[in-house]
């Protein structure tokens, strides 16, 4: 409910607190959006960046409209990489990819933002995990486990 300077004199105390809460309140989407925003581990800054707007906006989207402008759908969808009926809650995300990789996610944005060097010892090490890993995995050449 949107309310008017002159609708308020003819409101009880209890309405006009019950349409501010709703105003408030978290639409479907902005929850969607704001998980997806944070498993991608993007800031509101960063998304804003991406998309070509503001943080304030990306705030608005989160928390107070049902839905963003028709053009912006694309973008947000785009940026973090779900399709436009994912984002708008049409179809489900396949296989829960982001409650899944919400962590590691996060992890490697911090990753890159870190040193071209410490970058690089950290895929050395995650390199080195690997090759012992596959080493356990597949049998020697001499038939010997």
């Amino acid at each position: 409910m949107i309310l008017k300077t002159h609708d308020i004199k003819e409101l009880s105390l209890e309405e006009v607190l019950m349409a501010r809460s709703e105003y408030h309140s978290q639409s479907p989407f902005g929850k969607r959006l704001k998980e997806m925003r944070q498993a991608r581990g993007l800031t509101q800054i960063e998304l804003a960046k991406i998309v070509g707007g503001t943080q304030k906006m990306i705030t608005h989207y989160e928390n107070r409209v049902k839905f963003p402008p028709v053009d912006m759908i694309p973008k947000l969808a785009k940026a973090l990489k779900v399709s436009t009926d994912e984002l708008l809650g049409i179809r489900p995300l396949k296989d829960g990819e982001f409650t899944k990789n919400k962590n590691l996610m996060r992890r490697f944005t911090i990753v890159s933002k870190l040193p071209l060097r410490d970058q690089r010892s950290i895929f050395s090490f995650i390199n080195a995990l690997n090759a012992k890993q596959t080493a356990k995995q597949s049998p020697s050449k001499n038939g010997t486990v």
